[in-house]
């Protein structure tokens, strides 16, 4: 009987041990090659996502990618050294412009200590990023006081997308903080409005950050003059990209996105603008010369064709959105899937209160 007990406790840890290993392997599987999940960390994409949003995002239609590291699986523990070439399954379809898409972060910290991971690091295994694609291989945006523009045609801004105002009160009203939350938007502080765009915070002119809507419901107040966008000065320059670059996030580019077998001109010119597509996601060996040519592996080449496509990316909070403004495009090997579904919502700023009208709320 004691020998049976045993063989019976055995047989039910194998059981359960195959049981977790198929668990395992099927979430593997399924988390590889179908869907994965992913938590939204900042506000950059209010009001689309919110901090505390944990996301569904399909690898289906763009494809999903085929692993290139090994590693200990729901973690970013991995073997160093170790990299597989890494393809792309065939997909339902192709990146489009206003996708919301999760990809891996691009830049490296030799290019930008600010943002980048470390060198080396391979593409899987950098930290994942949200950003609406407002560029796709071929175009030409650019943003001109705070306006986005798609190959020359104005982008106005949509539901859920936002960014900052001044508010101009009527002489001696005022507008109060509960009348600001119910509109959902967020009062900017006096720094942040001296600093950044060099308007003094008073009793008749103050700062908010919202969406277009909820700014016309607040000028459509008695007490309110007008609102209209707060736009970065153009002596106020930002770090944005390519470096060297005069500008800031309100007035950025026009840059031309390279798109797979499109061939550009190399120069002085062009070289800071398409530098880390040729060295850091195409892996060739470049140098600008003094006499403003550039040598590729070696040999002077005066012009590139580029062996696949890019995208530019860019927050749905415009004003607290670190993107393609300030590093660069978005590789298409970087690219993991589309955001789809808004799972469920933690408030994490009200001790995550579960935001019920959220869960299963799909992403437009």
């Amino acid at each position: 009987a004691t020998k049976d007990g045993r063989a019976k406790k055995e047989e039910g840890w194998r059981e359960t041990l195959r049981f977790y290993v198929i668990a395992i392997a099927v979430i593997l599987f399924i988390r590889t090659f179908f869907f994965t999940p992913f938590r939204i960390p900042t506000p950059s994409m209010e009001d689309t996502l919110l901090v505390g949003d944990f996301l569904i995002v399909s690898k289906i239609g763009y494809g999903a990618r085929t692993p290139n590291t090994i590693g200990i699986p729901f973690t970013n523990v991995y073997l160093p050294g170790i990299e597989f070439p890494q393809a792309r399954l065939p997909g339902l379809g192709g990146v489009e412009r206003g996708d919301v898409v999760v990809f891996n972060y691009p830049p490296s910290s030799s290019d930008d200590p600010r943002f980048g991971t470390p060198a080396g690091t391979p593409i899987e295994r950098r930290p994942p990023y949200v950003k609406r694609v407002v560029g796709l291989p071929g175009d030409t945006v650019a943003v001109l006081d705070k306006l986005l523009y798609v190959n020359g045609q104005a982008q106005p801004l949509t539901d859920g997308q936002q960014h900052n105002w001044q508010v101009n009160l009527v002489t001696g009203a005022r507008v109060g903080a509960a009348t600001l939350n119910d509109l959902d938007l967020e009062p900017l502080d006096a720094m942040t409005m001296q600093q950044l765009y060099g308007v003094a915070r008073t009793d008749s002119t103050f700062g908010v950050n919202g969406a277009a809507d909820e700014v016309a419901e607040l000028e459509a107040l008695p007490a309110v003059a007008s609102v209209t966008p707060l736009v970065i000065p153009d002596d106020r320059r930002e770090q944005i990209y390519p470096r060297g670059t005069v500008g800031n996030r309100d007035n950025f580019g026009p840059v031309g996105i390279p798109k797979a077998g499109a061939t550009v001109p190399l120069n002085r010119e062009t070289w800071a603008l398409y530098r880390p597509v040729i060295t850091r996601y195409e892996n060739h060996r470049a140098r600008l010369l003094a006499d403003g040519t550039v040598e590729i592996d070696g040999e002077v080449q005066p012009t590139y064709t580029f062996a696949q496509d890019y995208y530019l990316g860019i927050g749905d909070n415009r004003d607290n959105s670190e993107d393609s403004r300030f590093w660069g495009f978005v590789p298409h090997d970087h690219v993991i899937g589309e955001v789809k579904l808004v799972l469920l919502s933690l408030n994490t700023e009200r001790f995550y209160i579960p935001r019920l009208t959220r869960f299963f709320r799909p992403i437009r």
